[in-house]
């Protein structure tokens, strides 16, 4: 498979995803073995919360919560992106996730 410029610069941008980003959007970023996995937990809710100009979470990432959401929106509307395995990942840098409260 082939991608396009603008599919590779999409995929870049999840290697910024980060916890903020999910406190923002009210979901936990988990293990995952494919784009799939990572942001499937970003639903229509989760989406809105970073949208919403009312969340002063949604505005703590440089990139910002709607910025955020088109992202997401674009990368999971794109079978080809979305359908991606994510192989050889490095173990030995940390997970992104956290401990339940």
């Amino acid at each position: 498979m082939y991608l396009t410029d603008e599919q590779i610069m999409l995929l870049e941008q999840l290697t910024y995803l980060t916890d903020d980003v999910a406190d923002a959007a009210g979901v936990l970023l988990g293990p995952y073995d494919s784009v799939e996995d990572l942001l499937q937990q970003f639903d229509d809710d989760a989406l809105q919360r970073l949208e919403d100009p009312g969340n002063p979470d949604s505005t703590k990432d440089y990139t910002g919560g709607k910025k955020w959401a088109a992202i997401i929106r674009q990368i999971k509307s794109d079978p080809d992106l979305y359908s991606l395995d994510i192989v050889n990942k490095d173990e030995t840098v940390a997970l992104l996730t956290r401990k339940a409260q």
